[in-house]
C-alpha cells in the first residue's frame, strides 16, 4: 500500500497519513481521511474542484489521462492534478499532497519527502 501524507491544517489532527492500494484515485484516499475536496463532476474531470498538489511522489501516479491534460489552468508541471483522475501506481510509493482548502501547511522537515524548493501555491488561472 502506497503512504499519502495530506498537509492539512484543521483542526488539532494537523496531517494527516493514509494508505492506498494500486489503482486507487486519490479522491476516494482523501475522502477516507475525511478531509474536505470539491467534486462537483462526481468525478468526471471536468469541474477542477478536485486539484490538488503533489509536492512528492508524482511519479508514483498514473500518467495524466487528456480530460486531465485539456484541463484549462491545471498547472501538471507545478505539481496540480486532479484528484478524481490520479491513481496510485506504485504501491510501495510515499506521496505529500496538498489543497488550498486544508489551510497551509507547516514546511516539511528537512531530509523529509516534499523537503525542498517545491512549496504549495494555488494553481494558475490561464484564462
Amino acid at each position: 500500500m502506497a503512504e499519502i501524507r495530506l498537509l492539512a491544517r484543521l483542526g488539532a489532527r494537523g496531517e494527516r497519513r493514509i494508505e492506498a492500494a494500486a489503482g486507487e484515485p486519490l479522491l476516494e484516499a482523501i475522502n477516507r481521511a475525511g478531509l474536505p475536496l470539491g467534486q462537483s463532476c462526481r468525478g468526471e474531470g471536468i469541474c477542477r474542484s478536485c486539484a490538488v498538489q503533489v509536492i512528492a511522489g508524482a511519479a508514483a501516479l498514473s500518467p495524466p489521462p487528456p480530460i486531465e491534460r485539456r484541463a484549462r489552468g491545471l498547472d501538471l508541471v507545478g505539481g496540480w492534478r486532479l484528484a478524481c483522475q490520479a491513481q496510485v501506481a506504485d504501491p510501495a510509493a510515499t506521496l505529500v499532497v496538498w489543497h488550498p482548502s486544508w489551510g497551509e501547511p507547516a514546511p516539511p522537515p528537512e531530509g523529509s519527502p516534499g523537503a525542498g524548493p517545491n512549496t504549495p501555491a494555488e494553481p494558475r488561472d490561464t484564462r
